[in-house]
């Protein structure tokens, strides 16, 4: 691994190298870590520790991150979060201690600018029998890698008492402490020397019979692998049986989407892999049980042409009773990289694997490895699913939201497509988007030129508008949007050709006058944009005081 830079500036290329690699290595499977197991050591209070990792039930195999302590629930001891880069991403482990009660929690408040009394120390005098003993502990900002615990102190008491507390507060005076001689939760404030009951109320509230009852999500799907919000299935093509070409997903020219009449699973398999048989097997034999559910089976072969005699003949002894054919070798690199960006993986796509589509053409649910009839059959209910009990249906474990059902990213999908090579596969799936409501070829051209504008293609927005103000030069929209897209270019004399022509062939519209005369008055021309401001107050008295005030302060200044 390269060392972080030490230089102010733009980071060495080799650290960026560095972590490109070990981030490619993480998504290939590999452990940041070595595939250690989590530690949890005890303190034996003799300079030595025992190791309970078992005991405490710690010791997953999870690539930990960052590890914090707060008493979450209330009830007096401290439970753990933990991150990792693999999933689970975040762990919750509570703290079962039957004494937990026994402690003291102390809340810190600072004076001056410090409120949470950073850097501060406090001293809990303890007692237990004839002896006496001392537990210190601080308050950090900031405590292992990417991590922050409460800033509560917490001090187990066990069989002893508390007989005393002083803090040395972050400006380095000292203060003993009265009020605090039994175990509890305090607030202490600087200067008062007293503790008091901390009036925050932490105890979690209880659970109402009618909340602890409530059943299970009426959808749960595990295998496949569901989607929470489906994505586009990229065009593939392949070959049908019989030797032909055929498209699948693909987009065609006039805006539409070659797609099924019914919700499809794609079986991808190979005849040297005898789970892809076997998979094979149990779904020939359930023909009825699938056109039950209203799904359709496509058996996409992945061998190479010299071994496909073998694969038809496996196909025949079965009496294969569905769709079938073979997959290109692009199409297999396409669906492998579909899985790898949702995964976040770099793990080459195994056979066999399986992709569950809906009549609309979007992937709801993907399969690494074998599944069987039952499991797919169980996933059509994702199909008509609404997006939060889609959702609910995908997630690992029940709970609460408290945000919305997330959107398909589909622009960060096309851009990782893109920067793979598959330059058509990333412009179709930005289309698939597009909804063609006229097919009018100028409403069609403007549509694709703001989508471009959206996603940030500037040089292909100006291509697009310009086609369209060719086709409709009468349009006042597509020639005012045409002379906002050459002001972001910078092309400021193009753009107000443009905005001149909308305001003249609308003249009740008055924003792309305003905008013209902002123009003007950009570039100076304080004479051409008071003109534009007497032509706009007979269309919008609004738009034309703030520009009247732009122009009279833009001319207080050149008069400075």
């Amino acid at each position: 691994m390269s060392h972080t830079p030490t230089n102010a500036g733009d980071p060495k290329e080799s650290y960026l190298d560095g972590w490109r690699s070990l981030n490619t290595l993480l998504r290939q499977g590999q452990s940041w870590s070595g595939h250690e197991q989590n530690v949890a050591l005890l303190n034996l209070g003799n300079g030595r520790f025992a190791d309970v990792s078992a005991l405490s039930g710690f010791d997953f195999a999870d690539d930990g991150r960052a590890l914090v302590r707060t008493d979450l629930d209330g009830d007096g001891d401290l439970d753990l979060f933990v991150t990792n880069r693999n999933g689970p991403r975040l762990r919750y482990l509570e703290n079962a201690n039957p004494t937990a009660d026994d402690a003291v929690i102390v809340r810190l408040v600072g004076r001056g600018g410090n409120l949470d009394a950073i850097g501060a120390r406090a001293v809990l005098r303890l007692r237990e029998d004839d002896e006496q003993r001392e537990a210190v502990v601080g308050v950090r900002a900031g405590e292992g890698y990417l991590a922050q615990s409460s800033s509560a102190l917490h001090f187990g008491l066990g069989s002893a008492r508390p007989v005393g507390l002083s803090v040395r507060w972050p400006n380095g005076a000292t203060e003993e402490i009265a009020g605090l001689d039994a175990a509890g939760r305090y607030i202490v404030v600087q200067g008062s020397g007293r503790a008091e009951p901390d009036p925050v109320a932490l105890r979690a509230p209880a659970v109402s019979t009618a909340e602890a009852e409530q059943p299970a999500p009426e959808v749960t799907v595990r295998r496949p692998i569901p989607l929470v919000a489906p994505v586009p299935m990229p065009g593939i093509e392949l070959e049908t049986d019989d030797g032909r070409s055929a498209e699948l997903y693909t987009l065609l020219p006039e805006g539409g989407r070659r797609l099924p009449n019914k919700p499809l699973w794609i079986q991808l398999w190979a005849s040297w892999c005898a789970p892809c048989v076997a998979e094979l097997t149990e779904f020939a034999g359930a023909r009825a049980e699938l056109e039950q559910a209203g799904l359709a089976v496509l058996a996409l072969g992945t061998d190479a042409e010299d071994e496909r005699a073998r694969a038809r003949a496996i196909l025949e002894r079965l009496e294969w009773p569905h769709s079938r054919g073979f997959a290109t070798p692009e199409a297999i690199d396409v669906l492998d990289l579909l899985q790898r960006v949702l995964l976040g993986t770099e793990e080459r796509l195994p056979v066999p694997a399986g992709f569950l589509v809906d009549a609309e053409g979007r992937l709801v649910a993907f399969s690494r490895g074998r599944v069987r009839v039952a499991d797919v059959v169980a996933a059509t209910r994702l199909l008509d699913l609404a997006p939060a009990a889609r959702r609910n249906a995908a997630a690992a474990l029940p709970g609460r939201w408290s945000t919305p059902p997330p959107q398909t990213d589909v622009e960060a999908l096309a851009k990782r497509f893109a920067a793979r090579g598959f330059a058509r596969t990333a412009r179709e799936l930005r289309l698939s988007t597009l909804q063609v409501v006229q097919r009018d070829s100028f409403e069609v051209v403007l549509g694709f030129a703001r989508a471009s504008l959206a996603r940030g293609d500037l040089d292909g927005a100006l291509e697009q508008f310009e086609f369209a103000v060719e086709l409709a030069p009468g349009s006042a929209a597509a020639q005012a949007e045409l002379g906002l897209a050459y002001l972001r270019g910078g092309r400021t004399q193009d753009a107000v050709r443009s905005l001149t022509r909308a305001s003249e062939l609308d003249p009740d519209d008055p924003r792309p006058l305003s905008w013209l005369g902002h123009v003007h008055l950009s570039q100076g021309e304080l004479e051409q944009a008071r003109a534009i401001v007497v032509r706009l107050r007979a269309v919008d008295e609004t738009l034309a005081i703030a520009l009247d005030r732009a122009v009279e302060l833009a001319s207080a200044k050149d008069s400075e």
